[in-house]
């Protein structure tokens, strides 16, 4: 028994004391991994990336390291804001206190992010530069690699706008995870997340406006020909629960869409609940009972001058 103890405060001490190094290397050594980091995110993006503070932690992210930064801003490739954030914290190994340093994950938080799209179709988002996971980078300036497969959100405020196709959307993201080798160009994503919706306006009428949205999805992204395969996407809209699956394809008009859909938990009642009141009219009042069964599909081109085929 003694000895037992013995191996056990050696192990302690052993223990301790690599811990007490860590600490010791990440003071020396920690402010120029916070600076590769910021550096990195600079040569990914198309436009500068400002800080308002910065530091490296190990307590939060143990056994991993923790880059966080504070009252973070990034515009977009339009000049206007792309992402504003109180928090963005970027996760790396701990081999990157002795080498490169090597990113794989990201937390975006209390903050907002909105992408546009002009009448060209031309997106206000450019990453560059990521290295995708299990891949020997190409060598590159910054010390830092890019190879995440683990995104996350929490308390985000979601803002789309697209002039070509005079849409608009925003939600308030609780919380969303996103996970999958985002460096390849066909790869899988599995996500899921809840928002509320505040509102999903389209040619001028607006949509869901107060109503909160979960997701949990399988998607195949197809980044080189713009395609996104759905598979298993459970959706759930106030208190309508659906599944999705079909694809969509970007364009240079619009998008192509070939979706499916379909219920069998809910009630007419809960359908009715998320159309405008406008659109109600005496079926505001309408009550029903018992489960019912829903199958439809959203069929072709969406531009500017066509809108797809809805049949239910």
């Amino acid at each position: 028994m003694s000895r037992f103890k013995k191996i056990a405060k050696y192990l302690l001490f052993g223990f301790l004391g690599f811990i007490l190094l860590l600490f010791l290397v990440i003071q020396l050594f920690g402010g120029s991994i916070v600076r590769s980091v910021i550096a990195g995110l600079n040569d990914n993006l198309q436009t500068e990336i400002t800080v308002g503070e910065a530091k490296l932690s190990m307590l939060r992210s143990f056994p991993n390291l923790s880059v966080d930064l504070k009252d973070v801003n990034v515009s977009g490739s339009d000049g206007g804001p792309l992402l504003e954030s109180r928090q963005l914290s970027c996760r790396i190994s701990l081999s990157s206190l002795f080498g490169r340093t090597h990113v794989k994950q990201i937390l975006i938080a209390d903050g907002s992010m909105r992408i546009y799209i002009d009448q060209d179709g031309n997106p206000n988002y450019l990453l560059t530069g990521y290295t995708p996971v299990g891949v020997e980078p190409e060598p590159a300036t910054s010390a830092t690699e890019f190879a995440i497969d683990d995104a996350r959100l929490q308390n985000v405020e979601f803002i789309y706008e697209n002039d070509q196709l005079s849409s608009a959307a925003m939600l308030q993201v609780d919380w969303a995870e996103f996970s999958g080798d985002f460096g390849q160009v066909v790869y899988q994503m599995e996500s899921e997340g809840t928002a509320q919706i505040h509102f999903i306006e389209n040619q001028g009428q607006r949509f869901l406006e107060g109503k909160y949205i979960t997701l949990a999805a399988r998607t195949e992204v197809d980044n080189e020909q713009q395609f996104y395969q759905f598979d298993k996407v459970r959706l759930g809209l106030g208190l309508l629960a659906m599944e999705l699956s079909g694809g969509i394809r970007i364009t240079e008009d619009g998008m192509d869409l070939d979706l499916n859909f379909g219920s069998d938990e809910g009630r007419l009642t809960d359908l009715l609940s998320l159309l405008p009141e406008e659109y109600l009219g005496p079926l505001a009042q309408l009550e029903s009972r018992g489960n019912w069964l829903l199958n439809g599909s959203i069929l072709g081109p969406w531009t500017s001058r066509i809108s797809p085929r809805v049949l239910a």
